[in-house]
Protein backbone atom coordinates (compact mmCIF):
# COMPACT_ATOMS: atom_id res chain seq x y z
CA UNK A 1 0.00 0.00 0.00
CA UNK A 2 1.20 3.55 -0.58
CA UNK A 3 1.61 6.07 -3.29
CA UNK A 4 2.27 4.63 -6.73
CA UNK A 5 4.64 7.04 -8.48
CA UNK A 6 3.49 5.95 -11.90
CA UNK A 7 -0.08 7.11 -11.18
CA UNK A 8 0.54 10.14 -8.98
CA UNK A 9 2.03 13.44 -10.11
CA UNK A 10 2.81 14.49 -6.54
CA UNK A 11 4.67 11.26 -5.93
CA UNK A 12 6.69 11.77 -9.11
CA UNK A 13 7.65 15.24 -7.89
CA UNK A 14 8.69 13.76 -4.57
CA UNK A 15 10.93 11.17 -6.20
CA UNK A 16 12.56 13.83 -8.38
CA UNK A 17 13.25 16.01 -5.36
CA UNK A 18 14.59 13.10 -3.33
CA UNK A 19 17.04 12.22 -6.08
CA UNK A 20 18.58 15.69 -5.92
CA UNK A 21 21.77 15.75 -3.91
CA UNK A 22 21.13 19.04 -2.16
CA UNK A 23 17.54 18.58 -1.06
CA UNK A 24 16.68 20.51 2.07
CA UNK A 25 14.02 19.81 4.65
CA UNK A 26 11.70 22.48 3.24
CA UNK A 27 11.65 20.81 -0.18
CA UNK A 28 11.20 17.37 1.38
CA UNK A 29 8.26 18.50 3.51
CA UNK A 30 6.44 19.64 0.36
CA UNK A 31 6.63 16.07 -0.89
CA UNK A 32 4.95 14.79 2.30
CA UNK A 33 1.56 16.39 1.60
CA UNK A 34 0.26 13.44 -0.49
CA UNK A 35 1.44 11.02 2.22
CA UNK A 36 -0.18 12.97 5.05
CA UNK A 37 -3.44 13.47 3.14
CA UNK A 38 -3.78 9.80 2.14
CA UNK A 39 -6.29 8.09 4.44
CA UNK A 40 -5.02 4.65 3.39
CA UNK A 41 -1.58 5.20 4.90
CA UNK A 42 -1.33 4.31 8.61
CA UNK A 43 -0.84 7.14 11.09
CA UNK A 44 2.34 5.57 12.48
CA UNK A 45 3.96 5.71 9.03
CA UNK A 46 3.13 9.39 8.75
CA UNK A 47 4.51 10.14 12.21
CA UNK A 48 7.76 8.29 11.41
CA UNK A 49 8.25 10.63 8.44
CA UNK A 50 7.43 13.77 10.43
CA UNK A 51 9.27 13.03 13.68
CA UNK A 52 12.84 13.87 12.54
CA UNK A 53 11.62 17.27 11.35
CA UNK A 54 9.74 17.92 14.59
CA UNK A 55 12.95 17.12 16.48
CA UNK A 56 14.94 19.39 14.17
CA UNK A 57 12.42 22.17 14.72
CA UNK A 58 12.66 21.73 18.50
CA UNK A 59 16.46 21.94 18.37
CA UNK A 60 16.75 24.90 15.98
CA UNK A 61 13.46 26.81 16.29
CA UNK A 62 13.28 27.35 12.52
CA UNK A 63 10.04 29.28 11.92
CA UNK A 64 9.75 28.28 8.25
CA UNK A 65 10.09 24.62 9.19
CA UNK A 66 7.61 25.16 12.01
CA UNK A 67 5.04 26.69 9.67
CA UNK A 68 5.36 23.82 7.21
CA UNK A 69 5.06 21.28 10.00
CA UNK A 70 2.00 23.08 11.35
CA UNK A 71 0.29 22.79 7.95
CA UNK A 72 1.11 19.09 7.71
CA UNK A 73 0.04 18.38 11.28
CA UNK A 74 -3.16 20.35 10.83
CA UNK A 75 -4.05 18.04 7.96
CA UNK A 76 -2.96 15.04 10.03
CA UNK A 77 -5.35 15.97 12.85
CA UNK A 78 -8.19 16.61 10.40
CA UNK A 79 -7.68 13.18 8.84
CA UNK A 80 -7.14 11.38 12.18
CA UNK A 81 -9.25 13.40 14.66
CA UNK A 82 -9.66 10.57 17.19
CA UNK A 83 -5.98 9.58 17.32
CA UNK A 84 -4.02 10.91 20.29
CA UNK A 85 -0.73 10.50 18.41
CA UNK A 86 -1.86 12.96 15.73
CA UNK A 87 -2.70 15.57 18.35
CA UNK A 88 0.50 14.89 20.29
CA UNK A 89 2.85 15.46 17.35
CA UNK A 90 0.93 18.62 16.48
CA UNK A 91 1.34 19.84 20.07
CA UNK A 92 5.07 19.12 19.88
CA UNK A 93 5.54 21.71 17.16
Amino acid sequence: MGIDPSDNTDAKLGIILLKKKNINSNEYLVTLHPLINNADIPLDTKIKELLPFVQQHAAKGDTILGNQLAQLCDNLVILHPNEAKAHAIYADI
